[in-house]
């Protein structure tokens, strides 16, 4: 016979069955000393702290389930909140790093906790990017005033502004929210208002009513003027290839003969913001760029400038200051502006200086750049050494077949190269005493050059002046090159200056000289 039990004792077995089940909001309470955020990050006024950051994420368990969603939703929360903050941000793949790490953390003392959990998670979640772009100095101060009192500051909001105190990248923001107060209180104050004074009430709004739009009105044609004059600025700087400091001192020029232009803190910011709309319109765009970059040691340090080129335009793309010129230093660096970018899918091409630390077989820079693209499932770009310096290799070979002598270390220099440097003055002082009788002035076009590609230009028209009237004209010296292995070009020189000043060497130079200067 079977076993039945009353419809009491079921009833019981079947609440004490489902309170044992576990359910997903209840089990997030489990162990949990963390406030439950409810409201989301960008409704506060400061920097929010850790123990914040998983209250958010704790929070939005109740309408999303997927740890991923989540985090999304955090990143784009916090975007928010540092754009009302005015602050620079860092990327947002680098926020999502961030919260990711935060909560591995968080996962990791639930199983072992050490210590509270609110003094473990007290510090400020900070995605500034301290080097970012800064609108304005108060902005910096108020960042530096968050870490110091640990984000117990935020902004006054129980008085407005006035729109003069207030930066031009922030007035439309608080202009909006002045609107909102505005509407607020009038509504208020309709209600509250007896019907007696309706007659004044309503003159007195339309008083302020038309107050308020000459003020707009005003302001409106202020924010037009101040972004015209900063277009004109950015031109100046873009167009007329310009440094800052340079149309800063245009921009003085013109503000005095009457022409109102922003001053040189304003192009700075504007040429920022208008570098920050390149930025997006290269991530967003599919076409084909070449990649250049070339070193230059300044003060001690390694500069790499980074740009892309095709047949279009030209883009800047970052200045990089390195500690050192290894090629696993220039490689990461340049990596890490790619990343920031997106460009990786756009590289077809890539050009720099033939030096061995860019052509190196197994570890130069370039074919670490290409194993880095085929990581990113591309194709690696093609490499095209600097014509300059392609050219520097030319006469590299041409001078060693021709003169027969080895310009490996140490034996770096050819023998006609030492004469000129142990005797160049004495040389030249026998040269113009014998020159004075017979040669004439050479008139030659003026050419915008670097100064030894200036020398080298005077040398070539000397040569060919030579060659076809059998006089030497008037030669004006000037300071000896450098002598490198990367600029071959002073071996031209030194040929030519040994031609001109060693008669003895005039029958063995004859042929180098004639390549150096196509004849």
């Amino acid at each position: 016979m079977s076993y039945k039990q009353s419809s009491l004792s079921v009833t019981k077995n079947k609440d004490k069955w489902s309170s044992n089940l576990k359910k997903f909001q209840n089990t997030l309470k489990r162990r949990n000393k963390i406030r439950i955020g409810i409201k989301p990050l960008y409704s506060h006024s400061r920097m929010p702290k850790e123990w914040m950051i998983i209250g958010s994420y704790l929070g939005l368990a109740s309408t999303e389930k997927s740890r991923l969603k989540r985090i999304t939703t955090l990143r784009q929360e916090i975007e928010q909140l540092w754009s009302l903050l005015n602050f620079p941000i860092l990327s947002l793949r680098s926020v999502g790093r961030k919260i990711e790490t935060l909560l591995k953390k968080y996962d990791i003392h639930l199983k072992k906790a050490v210590g509270d959990m609110r003094e473990q998670f007290d510090k400020l979640f900070d995605v500034t990017n301290k080097t970012g772009q800064w609108l304005c100095a108060e902005d910096k101060i108020f960042y530096q005033i968050q870490i110091q009192s640990g984000g117990k500051t935020g902004y006054a909001t129980t008085k407005n502004a006035s729109q003069s105190t207030i930066h031009p990248s922030k007035r439309k923001i608080a202009g909006k929210v002045n609107d909102k107060l505005e509407q607020k209180d009038s509504f208020e104050k309709s209600s509250n208002d007896s019907s007696d004074n309706e007659d004044s009430q309503s003159s007195s709004d339309d008083s302020e009513a038309t107050q308020s739009s000459i003020e707009s009105l005003d302001q409106s044609t202020h924010l037009k003027q101040s972004q015209q004059s900063t277009f004109s600025a950015v031109s100046l700087v873009q167009s007329g290839k310009l440094s800052v400091r340079r149309a800063a001192i245009v921009i003085t020029i013109l503000n005095k003969s009457g022409v109102k232009i922003t001053p040189q803190s304003g192009v700075y910011r504007a040429v920022y913001r208008e570098a920050s709309k390149v930025m997006k319109t290269l991530m967003n765009n599919n076409s084909s760029w070449c990649l250049h970059f070339d070193g230059k040691i300044i003060k001690k340090k390694e500069h790499q400038v980074v740009l892309l080129r095709n047949e279009v335009k030209e883009v800047r793309l970052a200045v990089l200051v390195l500690p050192d010129g290894k090629a696993t230093t220039i490689a990461s660096a340049i990596q890490k502006t790619l990343d920031d970018y997106n460009l990786w899918a756009a590289i077809k091409m890539i050009v720099s200086d033939t030096t061995n630390v860019n052509t190196e077989s197994k570890s130069g820079v370039v074919v670490r750049l290409q194993k880095l693209f085929v990581q990113h499932g591309e194709s690696a770009p093609v490499f095209i050494g600097c014509q300059h310096h392609i050219l520097d290799r030319v006469l590299r070979h041409v001078c060693d077949a021709l003169l027969g002598d080895s310009t490996e270390s140490p034996n770096m220099n050819y023998p006609f190269v030492s004469k000129i440097l142990k005797d160049y003055e004495m040389l030249k002082k026998d040269f113009e005493s014998k020159a004075k009788k017979c040669t004439l002035n050479l008139k030659e076009q003026e050419v915008g050059w670097r100064d030894d590609m200036k020398f080298l230009h005077h040398l070539i028209c000397v040569f060919k002046h030579f060659k076809n009237f059998q006089q030497m004209p008037k030669v004006n010296f000037k300071a000896l090159p450098g002598i490198s292995n990367a600029q071959w070009n002073s071996r031209a020189i030194f040929a030519l200056l040994a031609f001109i000043l060693l008669p003895d060497e005039r029958k063995n130079l004859q042929k180098l000289c004639e390549f150096i200067c196509g004849q």
